[in-house]
């Protein structure tokens, strides 16, 4: 398996859905403390009188969100310097931008922008949690 053919296209899929979502991962490990009820408890009460757990669902997608993200950076971190810079301006930036932009701004074409992305991609799966985001192909 260590060295099976990778479906590339199905592995830079599963980087982009990972990273295409960094922001709203970034949002759920920080986010705000559970809303207090009337009777000054986070244990919502609900018409059937059973309490609802908002405060414990809470913290473990505050915990998930945090472990993500910190699995996410410590990737990142392995990268090479120019996948570092094309992820970073395709899915980290506070201002995101069209692809069009980030490759007229790095002053490269538009098809050699797209090539180093896909490396780029594909050198973030094998650097994600020891490769669970790249798909191998399968043999007839």
């Amino acid at each position: 398996m260590l060295f099976d053919k990778i479906d590339e296209e199905i592995t830079k899929s599963n980087v982009n859905y990972l990273l295409s979502r960094y922001h709203s991962i970034k949002r759920l490990a920080g986010a705000s403390t559970p809303k207090v009820t009337a009777s000054y408890s986070i244990m919502p009460r609900s018409n059937t009188g059973l309490t609802s757990d908002s405060t414990g669902d809470f913290v473990e997608n505050k915990i998930k969100s945090t472990k993500m993200l910190n699995e996410v950076h410590r990737a990142y971190n392995c990268l090479s310097g120019k996948s570092k810079q094309r992820l970073y301006f395709k899915y980290i930036a506070e201002d995101r931008r069209y692809d069009y932009e980030i490759f007229e701004d790095l002053n490269i074409s538009k098809d050699t922008y797209y090539r180093e992305l896909g490396k780029a991609q594909i050198e973030f799966a094998e650097a994600y949690k020891s490769g669970e985001l790249i798909a191998f192909e399968i043999e007839p």
